[in-house]
């Protein structure tokens, strides 16, 4: 138990590896399978109780998590939601992901000459308005 806090180690991996599996919007189900452990040993673990070094030890692999301590910390960083990272990505971004999930398209190959000509545009009208200044 952490004496500063009155809280125990199983309780802070519990939380924050409860609080990592809702921002990164993977399902249980999709955890304790990927990980090799059965349903029960993975809500052992998500309650702080069993074989917690061990069942941590997988997840890092899973998630490709490097430090070993990484769930352990109280002062616990969180990853980047998808919901924010998509709230906050830029249309350059949004256009790369897009094109990676669905491949070339006509219709991507011809937004993006548009978008092309738009900033070519911009550029000249930009250097007309240096000259003139």
């Amino acid at each position: 138990m952490n004496p500063s806090t009155g809280t125990s180690i199983e309780e802070i991996v519990s939380r924050n590896l409860q609080v990592y599996l809702e921002t990164i919007g993977k399902t249980h189900k999709w955890v304790y399978e990927r990980a090799g452990m059965s349903k029960p040993t993975f809500y052992n673990l998500l309650k702080g109780k069993g074989d917690i070094k061990g069942g941590i030890t997988r997840l890092n692999r899973v998630f490709r998590i490097t430090d070993p301590t990484y769930f352990y910390q109280q002062d616990f960083k969180v990853p980047v939601s998808i919901h924010d990272l998509q709230n906050t990505a830029t249309l350059k971004q949004q256009a790369a992901a897009n094109y990676h999930a669905f491949g070339p398209s006509p219709v991507m190959d011809e937004t993006f000459e548009t978008l092309e000509e738009i900033i070519t545009m911009l550029d000249v009208l930009h250097s007309f308005d240096e000259v003139e200044a």
